[in-house]
């Protein structure tokens, strides 16, 4: 189930209801979870470390980490960006509104 409302987060897919009101389909669920999890991860991190020792344990998974994860990022925005299009086209709502970054 979660990881259908980070789908639908990712996209960026906003539902216009017949009153004019504006719903993102996934309710921003999909960043506060993430943000919940990472809290409670380096609250631990500290907790059971030392404050250098945590510190030393979170530089090594940014510089382990992030590189990969933005390689994956820009391929993914290149391969979702067409099919983003595409699901747009063929939808038939009133309106719909899609981020592309």
């Amino acid at each position: 189930m979660l990881t259908v409302v980070w789908t639908l987060d990712d996209l960026g897919l906003k539902l216009y209801g017949s009153t004019g009101d504006v719903n993102s389909a996934a309710n921003s669920i999909g960043t506060i979870l993430p943000m919940i999890a990472g809290a409670i991860g380096i609250t631990n991190l500290f907790h059971n470390n030392t404050p250098i020792g945590a510190i030393y344990s979170i530089a090594g998974l940014i510089f382990a980490l992030y590189p990969p994860y933005l390689i994956f990022a820009v391929i993914h925005d290149e391969y979702m960006r067409p099919r983003i299009r595409r699901l747009h086209d063929s939808l038939i709502l009133e309106r719909l509104e899609v981020h592309l970054s």
